[in-house]
């Protein structure tokens, strides 16, 4: 294949979390529903939308390869899906309910989806369809009920955590995606730990492309950066949640240092305009490229020179495990999930949440010894393949589902 061809696979398979491409078929909200029949799921995994943060890609990838090995999988949706989402294997079953447009007739609905095609095993992403919809398909008599946690107990107000333990009561069993996680929920809401098991969020590391020359300067050329500018990149909601002001206020202490330092910032949100305007209070603007959603992230990254995520709280960070797929060197603040990504001295920085000064100072560091950010990279890159690749989670995961699946057939 020519460098030419090659380039051009490589940005028609760019778009988020995407996967290898096989014989799947695009997830858009035109998709016929499927049929109607009564044939029973081993796995019905069921979340809130079909979008394109990481909670949505990890449960379409475990759907997808649990489907490859031969078990009957659907996934429920309550909301519209988004087209960032990419394709989906077609041995997967999708059903979508609205549960806002007719609160008592969409959960009956729920209810009798359940019992026509009797899961032997439920499993519900956030918190819709982890807590009240895990109540229902105990009631509906799934066999096994089993809740993902997916972020930290600090993201739900206080008053949420007297029905997440009434919610937990239906459930068998949980998996946290990170021990942060899990610790949470047993330190703050008071969960048993014996019923919580972590395995971390699944990445498929081949399909990212990693040091690659020729699409950093393919990127840069798009973006309108020289060679010598030094990308410091992040991916993320606009939300208070990810901590941009803290980077904004960062890349604020380090600019004169380091005056070919530039920030590319990939994603929207409600905080658009007020970061917008926080730039310019901060005389950033010339220096912050807001980049909005992009298709293209795995093309994307291979610009960056670091990455950053100011996060205040997480889960398992998935844009930390594609960065590190990428090959790039990484500064993060001590969330969940990134303690247990990023080792200090190996992969990149870690700073306390919310403190600027300290992200400065890693920044400064990462931005003052070029040299050192891909040896970084490259070791992220091995610690991902080795310990989050598709291939080693769907090990832990079958280790996890082999006791609680009967066998049907």
């Amino acid at each position: 294949m020519t460098e030419a061809r090659r380039l051009d696979a490589l940005r028609r398979d760019a778009r988020i979390g995407a996967a290898p491409r096989t014989n799947r078929r695009p997830m858009t909200n035109d998709t016929p529903p499927p049929d109607t029949g009564r044939e029973p799921l081993d796995v019905l995994f069921a979340v809130t939308t079909l979008g394109a943060g990481g909670m949505e890609r990890r449960c379409l990838l475990l759907a997808g390869a649990l489907a490859q090995r031969g078990l009957r999988v659907g996934i429920l949706t309550f909301e519209p899906w988004s087209e960032a989402v990419g394709d989906i294997d077609p041995r997967v079953r999708v059903f979508r309910l609205d549960l806002a447009a007719r609160p008592f007739g969409g959960w009956l609905a729920f209810f009798r989806l359940l019992r026509r095609r009797r899961p032997a095993l439920y499993q519900g992403f956030g918190t819709l369809a982890g807590f009240p919809c895990a109540v229902v398909a105990r009631l509906a008599g799934v066999p096994v009920v089993v809740n993902a946690f997916t972020i930290s107990t600090l993201y739900f107000p206080r008053w949420f955590a007297p029905i997440g333990w009434f919610c937990f009561l239906f459930t068998h069993h949980a998996i946290a995606n990170s021990r942060g996680v899990r610790d949470s929920f047993v330190r703050h809401w008071w969960y048993p730990a014996r019923k919580i098991t972590t395995i971390g969020n699944p990445i498929e590391t081949s399909a990212w492309p990693c040091r690659d020359a020729a699409l950093r300067a393919e990127a840069r050329a798009e973006l309108g950066l020289s060679e010598e500018a030094m990308v410091i990149g992040t991916v993320a909601r606009l939300t208070e949640q990810k901590g941009h002001r803290y980077l904004f206020d960062a890349l604020a202490r380090v600019a004169d240092d380091h005056p070919e330092a530039v920030l590319a910032l990939v994603g929207e949100g409600p905080l658009l305009g007020e970061l917008m305007a926080y730039a310019e209070q901060l005389g950033l603007a010339g220096r912050i490229r807001f980049l909005g959603v992009r298709r293209d992230v795995p093309r994307l990254l291979q610009a960056f020179d670091v990455f950053c995520l100011p996060s205040l709280y997480e889960g398992m960070p998935n844009v930390v495990l594609e960065a590190m797929a990428a090959g790039l060197a990484v500064v993060s603040t001590e969330v969940e999930g990134a303690v247990e990504l990023v080792a200090p001295g190996e992969t990149g920085w870690l700073t306390p949440p919310a403190d600027s000064a300290a992200l400065a100072a890693a920044l400064r560091e990462a931005l003052g010894d070029p040299e050192r950010l891909p040896a970084y990279g490259l070791a992220g890159r091995r610690r991902v393949a080795r310990e989050f690749d598709l291939a080693v989670i769907m090990r832990r995961y079958e280790e996890f589902y082999e006791p609680l699946l009967p066998r049907r057939r």
